[in-house]
Protein backbone atom coordinates (compact mmCIF):
# COMPACT_ATOMS: atom_id res chain seq x y z
CA UNK A 1 0.00 0.00 0.00
CA UNK A 2 1.51 3.29 -0.77
CA UNK A 3 -1.37 5.90 0.22
CA UNK A 4 1.11 8.05 1.81
CA UNK A 5 3.85 8.10 -0.49
CA UNK A 6 6.00 11.01 -0.48
CA UNK A 7 4.22 12.55 2.44
CA UNK A 8 6.79 13.41 5.38
CA UNK A 9 5.36 12.85 8.68
CA UNK A 10 6.76 13.77 12.47
CA UNK A 11 5.48 11.42 14.56
CA UNK A 12 6.08 12.18 18.43
CA UNK A 13 6.34 9.05 21.16
CA UNK A 14 7.12 6.56 18.63
CA UNK A 15 9.06 4.77 20.22
CA UNK A 16 6.59 2.64 21.96
CA UNK A 17 3.01 1.35 22.11
CA UNK A 18 0.77 3.60 19.63
CA UNK A 19 3.33 5.69 18.23
CA UNK A 20 4.73 2.73 17.35
CA UNK A 21 2.46 1.53 15.56
CA UNK A 22 1.33 4.72 13.66
CA UNK A 23 5.12 5.15 12.96
CA UNK A 24 5.66 1.93 11.61
CA UNK A 25 2.15 1.83 9.61
CA UNK A 26 3.07 5.22 7.79
CA UNK A 27 5.70 4.28 6.53
CA UNK A 28 4.29 0.88 5.10
CA UNK A 29 1.92 3.36 3.47
CA UNK A 30 4.93 5.05 1.89
CA UNK A 31 5.53 8.07 4.27
CA UNK A 32 9.06 8.53 5.15
CA UNK A 33 9.27 9.72 9.00
CA UNK A 34 11.04 11.65 11.44
CA UNK A 35 10.33 9.45 15.16
CA UNK A 36 10.26 11.00 18.30
CA UNK A 37 10.35 9.69 21.78
CA UNK A 38 13.39 9.90 24.82
CA UNK A 39 14.32 6.49 24.65
CA UNK A 40 17.12 5.88 22.63
CA UNK A 41 17.67 2.45 21.86
CA UNK A 42 13.94 1.85 21.75
CA UNK A 43 13.44 4.68 18.89
CA UNK A 44 16.29 3.17 17.11
CA UNK A 45 14.74 -0.37 17.36
CA UNK A 46 11.40 1.41 15.35
CA UNK A 47 14.01 3.14 12.77
CA UNK A 48 15.67 0.13 12.03
CA UNK A 49 12.54 -1.82 11.86
CA UNK A 50 11.42 0.95 9.42
CA UNK A 51 14.59 0.87 7.38
CA UNK A 52 14.13 -3.04 7.27
CA UNK A 53 10.58 -3.19 4.99
CA UNK A 54 12.43 -0.55 3.16
CA UNK A 55 11.15 2.68 4.21
CA UNK A 56 12.42 5.92 5.54
CA UNK A 57 12.98 7.00 8.76
CA UNK A 58 14.83 9.04 10.96
CA UNK A 59 15.17 8.93 14.89
CA UNK A 60 15.63 11.75 17.24
CA UNK A 61 16.13 11.40 20.66
CA UNK A 62 14.36 14.19 23.02
CA UNK A 63 11.88 15.41 24.90
CA UNK A 64 8.84 17.41 22.99
CA UNK A 65 8.09 19.17 26.40
CA UNK A 66 10.98 21.48 25.35
CA UNK A 67 10.61 23.85 22.61
CA UNK A 68 13.82 24.05 20.96
CA UNK A 69 13.83 19.94 20.37
CA UNK A 70 10.22 20.25 18.63
CA UNK A 71 11.70 23.24 16.28
CA UNK A 72 14.23 20.54 15.82
CA UNK A 73 11.80 17.69 14.82
CA UNK A 74 10.76 20.22 11.89
CA UNK A 75 13.95 21.21 10.76
CA UNK A 76 15.31 17.87 10.81
CA UNK A 77 12.34 16.47 8.43
CA UNK A 78 12.87 19.83 5.88
CA UNK A 79 16.96 19.25 6.12
CA UNK A 80 16.21 15.47 5.56
CA UNK A 81 13.51 15.08 3.27
CA UNK A 82 12.87 18.57 2.39
CA UNK A 83 9.12 19.26 3.42
CA UNK A 84 6.78 18.30 5.93
CA UNK A 85 3.51 16.93 4.97
CA UNK A 86 2.02 16.50 8.66
CA UNK A 87 2.66 15.51 12.37
CA UNK A 88 1.22 13.13 14.95
CA UNK A 89 1.46 14.12 18.20
CA UNK A 90 1.57 11.14 20.66
CA UNK A 91 3.41 11.38 23.09
CA UNK A 92 1.91 11.66 26.78
CA UNK A 93 2.19 10.74 30.32
CA UNK A 94 -0.39 10.26 32.96
CA UNK A 95 0.45 12.20 36.28
CA UNK A 96 -1.18 9.90 38.40
CA UNK A 97 -2.93 10.53 41.60
CA UNK A 98 -5.70 12.70 43.41
CA UNK A 99 -5.51 16.43 43.32
CA UNK A 100 -4.16 16.03 47.28
CA UNK A 101 -1.48 13.63 46.63
CA UNK A 102 -0.35 14.78 43.16
CA UNK A 103 3.04 16.42 43.32
CA UNK A 104 3.45 20.18 41.77
CA UNK A 105 6.41 18.49 39.38
CA UNK A 106 3.82 15.59 38.15
CA UNK A 107 1.18 18.24 37.55
CA UNK A 108 3.75 20.34 35.45
CA UNK A 109 5.21 17.92 33.41
CA UNK A 110 1.85 16.20 32.74
CA UNK A 111 0.79 19.64 31.62
CA UNK A 112 4.63 20.21 29.74
CA UNK A 113 4.44 16.63 27.83
CA UNK A 114 0.65 16.41 27.17
CA UNK A 115 -0.46 20.01 25.70
CA UNK A 116 2.75 22.40 26.19
CA UNK A 117 4.32 20.07 23.53
CA UNK A 118 1.59 20.24 21.05
CA UNK A 119 1.75 23.21 21.10
CA UNK A 120 5.36 23.57 19.98
CA UNK A 121 5.22 21.23 17.40
CA UNK A 122 2.20 22.99 16.07
CA UNK A 123 3.94 26.25 16.59
CA UNK A 124 6.65 24.87 14.33
CA UNK A 125 5.03 22.75 11.99
CA UNK A 126 2.40 24.89 10.92
CA UNK A 127 4.00 26.96 8.46
CA UNK A 128 5.96 24.23 7.02
CA UNK A 129 2.74 21.79 6.43
CA UNK A 130 0.74 24.95 5.03
CA UNK A 131 3.11 24.63 2.45
CA UNK A 132 1.69 21.22 0.89
CA UNK A 133 -1.79 20.79 -0.47
CA UNK A 134 -3.22 18.73 1.64
CA UNK A 135 -1.45 18.90 5.11
CA UNK A 136 -2.93 17.84 8.25
CA UNK A 137 -2.17 17.45 12.32
CA UNK A 138 -3.45 14.90 13.75
CA UNK A 139 -3.76 15.56 17.19
CA UNK A 140 -4.01 12.25 20.05
CA UNK A 141 -6.14 13.19 22.98
CA UNK A 142 -8.01 10.40 24.90
CA UNK A 143 -11.48 9.85 25.78
CA UNK A 144 -10.24 11.49 29.43
CA UNK A 145 -11.18 14.86 28.18
CA UNK A 146 -14.32 14.43 27.98
CA UNK A 147 -14.99 11.95 31.01
CA UNK A 148 -13.22 12.04 34.43
CA UNK A 149 -11.32 9.33 35.86
CA UNK A 150 -10.22 8.75 39.72
CA UNK A 151 -6.93 9.79 40.05
CA UNK A 152 -5.92 11.37 36.86
CA UNK A 153 -6.77 15.14 37.50
CA UNK A 154 -3.53 16.47 35.47
CA UNK A 155 -3.92 14.03 32.43
CA UNK A 156 -8.03 15.02 31.92
CA UNK A 157 -7.29 18.28 32.71
CA UNK A 158 -4.75 18.22 29.94
CA UNK A 159 -6.40 16.37 27.59
CA UNK A 160 -9.08 18.35 28.08
CA UNK A 161 -7.15 21.34 27.30
CA UNK A 162 -5.71 20.11 24.47
CA UNK A 163 -9.15 19.10 22.53
CA UNK A 164 -9.88 22.57 23.06
CA UNK A 165 -6.36 23.94 21.90
CA UNK A 166 -6.93 22.03 18.64
CA UNK A 167 -10.43 23.20 18.14
CA UNK A 168 -9.11 26.60 18.44
CA UNK A 169 -5.94 26.09 15.85
CA UNK A 170 -8.63 24.47 13.88
CA UNK A 171 -10.81 28.14 13.51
Amino acid sequence: MTQLKNKVFIITGATSGMGRKIAIRFAAEGASVVLSGRNQERGKEVEQDIKDQNGQAIFLAGDVSEPEYNKQLVSTAIERFGKLDGIVTNAGILGLGSVTELSLEDWDQTFKTNINAVFYLLKYAIPEIVKNENGVAIVNASIAAFKSFPNHPAYCASKAGLVALVRQVAV
